[in-house]
């Protein structure tokens, strides 16, 4: 029996080194982007991203999550300095802030994951205007710590469906306001 576990041991060292070599083999670097082109006025989009408080309109976290989510908003109403907080059972527990803005042409947020786990990944708008309209890129981008290394692989895979949605939600408010605007005028 002593002798089963002497190599029980051997074997599960061996197998931690093995995992230890193969993550260090990783690049824990990712960046995940997708863009959509809105036939609205960049100032309008704009201002439905750099509004955290506009945010339960279209991103795709407050409609899976919504429901079961605490959010608080600190700092400015929006630009540089404007905070928010969620908290929940389900979508875990973070903060975002903005920390650059150039009206109508890009947003730098950084957003930080506390619970399940504790990570930190740089989130990037630009607004391109165009002749159909507005492209919007969403980007995230960071690094994995030693340990995830093998998630910034599939952070491309992982964050497509909700970049995207976010996306779709942000052309539809952003033309219907873009309409009403135009009404109005």
């Amino acid at each position: 029996m002593v002798r089963f576990l002497k190599y029980l041991g051997i074997l599960a060292g061996l197998l931690i080194v093995l995992i230890i070599v193969w993550l260090s083999t990783l690049d824990g670097k990712y960046d995940t982007f997708r863009s959509r082109t809105i036939n609205a006025p960049a100032e309008i989009i704009f201002g439905f991203v750099d509004d955290y408080k506009e945010w339960p309109k279209w991103d795709p976290w407050t409609e899976a999550f919504g429901d079961n989510m605490e959010v608080s908003y600190s700092g400015n109403k929006n630009g540089v300095g404007a905070k928010y907080t969620w908290k929940g059972e389900e979508s875990g527990e973070g903060n975002m802030e903005t920390i650059g803005s150039s009206p109508y042409s890009s947003i730098d947020q950084v957003i930080n994951f506390l619970k399940p786990f504790e990570s930190s990944s740089d989130i990037y708008w630009q607004f391109e205007e165009t002749e159909k309209g507005t492209k919007v890129t969403w980007g995230m981008k960071g690094e994995m710590p030693f340990y995830m290394r093998w998630m910034a692989a599939a952070m491309d895979e992982n964050m497509e469906k909700d970049l995207l949605r976010g996306l779709e939600k942000l052309d539809s408010i952003s033309v219907l306001a873009s309409q009403r605007t135009q009404v109005s005028e």
